[in-house]
């Protein structure tokens, strides 16, 4: 068994400084390569098979590819660490992100779910990679390392989808299928990852605190599993929160599904804090930073009759764009109506006179 030793505490703490760094900065490109592939996986399925009907099958080989890589990269980190076990699972990541982008674009369904399934490596490796946060933390730190790399990644799952378009452009640009060229850009981003754990990531946390065992036992996922749920299925307070996390994440995976983006509310709280005249944005922050308690918010909405929010829409602008309504946005902006009642001649005109172009 290796068995390295720290001086200080405040040898410790620098290291817990260190490693905090280097997880951040491999965390973001890795989770970003996660959320700008997810935005067009089940785009480039349907596109494949010509019909939605199994069109979620590449968002659920990513999703199983990453639970099966799950118990494996811990068994493997705890015989040789968090360096090469992060680096690892990322490096199979960018491989099976590349096979993806092989069988989108030959259109040989197998390829790509094998693609997806590796690619769910990549998406195992982020989620390990908050446990090597707590690592040299103290009991007291471990929660706040552990939230500091959690919060961080989701930097990477915001910028992702929004580079997803001029890697959709690249993709063309080079003669490929336009939902081809995000696994591209994501194979790259798991690539920079990896290589950020081989570089920077020394000493290895999981070595330094001691907890690595080159005799320890190989994984048994099937054992594991059976094992977990049955100390899972001890305490009913478990079996809810499991039951909790898998309707969650079904409901998550199901609506990444059906739009290209992820749902924001970047539009939708300040029509609401302007329609009840609430500053719903600064109660969350003051909120958030701890400067004020949720019992503490006093409300009082003031809103009556209905507030209408309305698209705005520039097709007179860009004649030959395609005007059929789908999951992209099309609107150029927004506008907010406040009418008594729905019999207000303002609504009446404006709803008579809507013009909607509905894809049959």
């Amino acid at each position: 068994m290796i068995q390295p030793s720290i001086d200080t505490l405040e040898h410790r703490a620098e290291l817990q400084r260190r490693t905090l760094v280097t997880l951040r900065v491999a965390v973001v490109p890795g989770q970003a390569a996660v959320a700008g592939t997810v935005a067009v996986v089940s785009l480039l399925a349907k596109d494949m098979l010509g019909s939605d009907r199994l069109a979620g099958l590449g968002s659920a080989a990513f999703t199983f590819g990453a639970a099966l890589t799950s118990i494996p990269l811990a068994a493997f980190m705890r015989r040789r660490g968090r360096r090469p076990g992060l680096a690892l699972a990322l490096g199979i990541g960018s491989f099976g992100s590349l096979v993806a982008a092989a069988g989108g674009q030959t259109r040989m369904f197998w390829l790509f779910i094998i693609g997806m399934l590796l690619f769910g490596s990549g998406q195992a490796a982020s989620l390990g990679a908050r446990y090597a946060a707590a690592d040299l933390a103290t009991d007291d730190e471990r929660a706040k390392a552990i939230g500091a790399v959690v919060w961080i990644g989701t930097l990477g799952a915001v910028f992702g989808p929004l580079f997803t378009p001029l890697e959709k452009r690249f993709g063309i640009a080079i003669g490929l299928d336009e939902y081809v060229g995000p696994y591209l850009f994501a194979a790259a981003l798991f690539a920079v990852g990896a290589l950020a754990y081989l570089v920077f990531l020394r000493p290895d946390p999981l070595v330094v605190s001691n907890a690595v065992d080159p005799t320890a036992e190989r994984a048994r996922p099937i054992k594991q599993v059976r094992n977990s749920f049955g100390e899972i299925r001890k305490s009913k307070h478990a079996m809810l929160g499991l039951v909790a996390m898998a309707g969650a994440q079904a409901s998550m995976v199901g609506v990444m599904d059906i739009i290209e983006a992820n749902p924001r509310a970047s539009r939708t709280v300040p029509f609401i804090a302007k329609a009840y005249k609430q500053p719903y944005v600064n109660f969350a922050t003051k909120v958030m930073l701890g400067h004020l308690k949720v019992s503490e918010i006093e409300y009082k909405p003031d809103l009556k009759g209905f507030a209408i929010k309305q698209p705005v829409f520039s097709f007179n602008k860009f004649p030959n764009v395609n005007k059929s309504l789908g999951p992209e946005m099309k609107s150029t902006g927004e506008s907010i109506l406040f009418i008594d009642d729905l019999k207000d001649d303002q609504f009446y005109e404006l709803y008579s006179r809507r013009k909607m172009y509905l894809t049959k």
